[in-house]
């Protein structure tokens, strides 16, 4: 597959460090800061390995599937060292990442039935002690969360039937008290709730096929006396109802399968006695839900096939028993209108029309088999004369096979194969003149077999085979440049993946994958002092790891205290396990470190997640509060110092819903502010410490998501500037504080997309700094951090593509455009401060930069790339004399 030449995946490697730096600290200390060589190995060449963890063996797969479009991002499943989890991914390499690992460790949770609703993906996922119940998540790992424990324990609830609908889902689960039934989600625990019980007590009316059209919902359900009916909703209760008893009394009428359409539903199944299973359509009234051809009168039926709509029409395959086989039908719901599109195989064959997709509102493009040309693509507009191959992409009789038809890019994206290419992505707008092959795999012949497309914004994202890295994500815009891979999701097993570093007196600190799974390794920068540490189990993944006086801390498992916070301070015999639930797992995450205390979520016996505090000692950790009393889950996170004594973090409560919460470490000083009143929330996120103070962004009715200030009272927060006025979305995101005190942030306005602000925490203070790229698109701010007095930040401008970008906050300068012209020359994700949570180290570490003894004259010529020596140095200085004084 051609990839562009910037923005696309590259392999992952192993720990890294400059060369020239490792030999001059040798000379000075055995340890090195590996989270510094990270940084510094961005702007020195030279680079050895420090020790190669996980030699190469071998090429897994993540296999993504169930890509759905969650505002612009395809959120989707995918396998790796974590097993199936749910991922996120804006097309770019950084952007793309594990959204929670929410079956910790190597087993999956194997989310399922990815659907779009609102501003949530809702999913169905089972963990253990859990079983299969709805999740939901925001696109970020705060907001990926349980909706319902239908039913406590293992088993589960097993919702199913994911629709969305008036920017809910929909869905049938089973609780004890009434059975299955249909359910309803806005994306929050308190509005996860029963809709209907149809069917009292608990035997259930099991609803089935759920399907949005003509802006309703329709499904089939059991009431009694009535048997399994169609039902209507429009999102009122008032107007949930059965539409019609089409086989009269306690029998039900059988249908097979039901697709929307721009005016309500189709379906195929049998209503009335003496009739088999033939079209029937509905707009939600009696008199509108009918039959509407008994094409084999009596209990015969024909076969209908590959279901689908186009406006108001309905588009299938049919062989009604005349002797034309399997053929292409179209009916707008009426006998008269209800007739094949043409017998595409003559004879009793058929062609065995599937795969309806609309590339326009008038046109369908659909696979077909004919004799003469194989398996091609076709198009119809509705009518026999508009019906016919469009183009035989494999010419003569072989097959060019078309397969996994979307809907995107302006038109239709498919999978075909080529004698010359092997099976690669191509593009259709329904003509012959606009079908074409948008990328082919670089190997000539070989298949990148894109399989699982799905429209996410304007662009495509696929599952494809990459001979490098096996069947991973990739993304297209239409074009052979923008089409390219995405992200290795499960790097080969010689990538160690090394992540998560901190700093303790014995040696970096970091998560690493070995050949026996995750595990806690440290290093002092040397192959002989890179070493595993152990907390007795053979594999241990954990999400969390910060430092807190000179101990490092984590989520992860220890053998015998299970899934626990571990602690160590880089030596074996100082790895331990805080065993906050004996004989289980409290399974704590989020650890955060604030005030100069460990913060994090943890789920002791009795309750759910709810906010911890320790000074890193058993008898010093205990819960804050129950926020959701009982066993219901607060799922605190963010915790953020706001001033000397409180800590302010987002949580759950039924009530108030996600709001923010601040906290002194006691019950009594534990405190919801609710931004938003009532049980919505305000979803609090992006905390900023300040001094006294903690900036948040957070959501209002009245406001959309702005920027907020609090000191931790509800007297002391508020809104700072409504920067897209009334309910749109200023959404400030990334903020950061320069030395000066100018806070700096990402947020969008009324005709302008992401660009950079400003803000002094007064609204008068809170400034656009300018905009990068003019227009609804907006720059596409992303890495924004703070050294000093300048921000620094990547952002994408028309002419010259992702480059990399400063701001003192008055003005905006590009550094340098690293890749000429539009293409990008940074790669999202890469740029690292070099002074914030190990400053001192850093300043420890470029005084050892250069043997001691060197003059500033000698650090100054050795600073650059090739000065490997002091003679070709000297040289080059006295080079550079002559030149300034004219000689030659």
């Amino acid at each position: 597959m051609a990839r562009a030449a910037t923005g696309f995946f590259r392999r992952p490697r192993e720990i890294r460090a400059p060369a020239t730096l490792l030999r001059a600290t040798a000379m000075h200390s055995a340890r090195l800061n590996l989270l510094a060589l990270l940084s510094l190995a961005a702007v020195l060449p030279a680079q050895i390995l420090v020790h190669d963890l996980m030699p190469p063996s071998g090429q897994p797969s993540s296999f993504p599937t169930q890509i759905v479009d969650l505002n612009g991002v395809a959120i989707f499943a995918a396998s790796g060292a974590h097993g199936q989890e749910l991922w996120r991914s804006d097309g770019t390499l950084n952007g793309t990442y594990l959204l929670k690992d929410l079956n910790p460790g190597t087993a999956p949770s194997s989310p399922n039935l990815l659907t779009a609703a609102g501003n949530h993906v809702f999913f169905t996922a089972t963990v253990p002690g859990i079983g299969n119940e709805l999740w939901r998540s925001d696109g970020t790992a705060a907001g990926t969360i349980l909706l319902r424990d239908g039913m406590p324990g293992p088993t589960g609830g097993a919702p199913g039937a994911l629709v969305a609908f008036d920017d809910c889902v929909w869905f049938t689960s089973y609780d004890a008290a009434s059975g299955t039934e249909l359910w309803r989600s806005d994306g929050t625990v308190a509005g996860t709730t029963l809709w209907l019980d149809i069917y009292p007590g608990t035997n259930g009316s099991n609803p089935s096929l759920l399907t949005a059209g003509g802006g309703a919902l329709f499904f089939f359900a059991t009431s009694p006396g009535a048997g399994s009916e169609l039902w209507r909703c429009d999102g009122t209760l008032a107007g949930t109802s059965m539409v019609a008893d089409l086989n009269p009394g306690p029998a039900y009428s059988s249908v097979s399968t039901m697709v929307g359409s721009s005016t309500g539903v189709y379906f195929v199944g049998a209503g009335q006695p003496g009739t088999g299973h033939e079209l029937h359509v509905s707009d939600g009234t009696v008199a509108g839900t009918h039959l509407v051809v008994d094409l084999i009168p009596g209990s015969s039926a024909p076969s209908y096939t590959s279901l689908s709509t186009l406006g108001a029409r309905a588009l299938f395959s049919c062989d009604d028993g005349t002797g034309t086989g399997s053929e292409p039908w179209v009916s707008d719901g009426t006998a008269n209108g209800t007739f094949r599109l043409g017998d595409l195989e003559p004879g009793t064959a058929g062609c065995f029309a599937t795969a309806f997709t609309p590339v326009s509102p008038s046109r369908a493009v659909f696979n077909a088999y004919t004799t003469t040309n194989g398996y091609e693509l076709f198009v119809t507009d509705g009518t026999v004369a508009g019906t016919g191959l469009l183009v035989d992409l494999y010419p003569g009789t072989p097959s060019s096979n078309p397969s996994s038809l979307r809907a995107a890019l302006g038109g239709t994206v498919f999978a075909a194969t080529t004698p010359n290419t092997g099976t690669e992505l191509w593009f259709t707008d329904g003509t012959a003149a606009g079908t074409h092959m948008i990328a082919d795999s670089p190997t000539p012949t070989a298949s990148s077999n894109p399989q699982y497309l799905a429209k996410v914004g304007n662009r495509a994202f696929y599952r494809a085979y990459d001979n490098l890295i096996g069947a991973e994500l990739f993304v297209s815009d239409g074009t052979a440049a923008g089409t390219g891979v995405v992200a290795d999701l499960a790097p080969p097993q010689g990538d160690s993946s090394p992540a998560l570093f901190t700093d303790t007196p014995n040696g970096v600190l970091f998560r690493a994958s070995t050949p026996t799974g995750y595990g806690l390794w440290r290093s002092d920068g040397t192959t002989a002092g890179t070493l595993p540490l152990s907390f007795g189990s053979a594999s241990n993944y954990f999400d969390s790891l910060v430092s807190m006086n000179g101990v490092a801390y984590l989520n992860g498992y220890d053998a015998v205290a299970g899934y626990e916070l571990l602690r160590s301070d880089g030596t074996q015999a100082g790895c331990s396990a805080i065993d906050l639930l004996a004989g289980g797992s409290s399974q704590p995450a989020e650890l955060h470190v604030a005030n100069g205390r460990l913060w994090f979520s943890a789920r002791p016996l009795n309750t759910g997640f709810e906010p911890f505090v320790s000074d890193g000692t058993l008898a010093g950790s205990h819960l804050v509060a129950d926020l959701h009393a009982g066993a219901g889950n607060s799922m605190p996170d963010g915790f953020t110092a706001c001033g000397p004594t409180r800590v302010v973090f987002n949580a759950y409560t039924p009530t108030t819903g996600n709001e923010l919460v601040a906290s002194d470490g006691t019950a009594a000083g534990t405190q919801v502010i609710d931004l938003a009143p009532g049980n919505t929330g305000s979803s609090p996120e992006s905390f900023l410490a300040a001094g006294s103070q903690t900036f948040v962004s957070a959501y209002t009715t009245a406001n959309g998501r702005e920027l907020w200030v609090t000191d931790g009272t509800p007297t002391g927060t508020h809104l700072v500037a409504d920067i897209w006025p009334g309910a749109g979305y200023g959404n400030p995101q990334q903020l950061v504080r320069l030395q000066n005190g100018t806070l700096l942030f990402a947020a969008s306005a009324q005709g302008q997309g992401q660009e950079l602000w400003r803000s002094d925490g007064t609204a008068a203070g809170t400034q656009l700094v300018g905009e990068i790229t003019p227009g609804n698109t907006g720059s596409n701010i992303q890495d924004l951090v703070a050294i000093g007095d300048t921000a620094w930040f990547t952002a994408e401008h028309p002419d010259h593509g992702r480059e990399l970008w400063t701001s003192d906050g008055l003005t905006l300068t590009l550094v340098r455009d690293i890749y000429p012209g539009a293409a990008s020359g940074v790669v999202s994700g890469t740029l690292r401060p070099r002074g914030t949570r190990h400053r001192g180290r850093l300043r420890r570490l470029r005084r050892q930069r250069r043997p001691a003894g060197l003059g500033q004259r000698r650090q100054r010529g050795r600073h650059h790339p090739g000065r490997q020596d002091r003679a070709v140095g000297r040289q080059r200085r006295r080079r550079h004399r002559r030149l300034r004084a004219g000689g030659r």
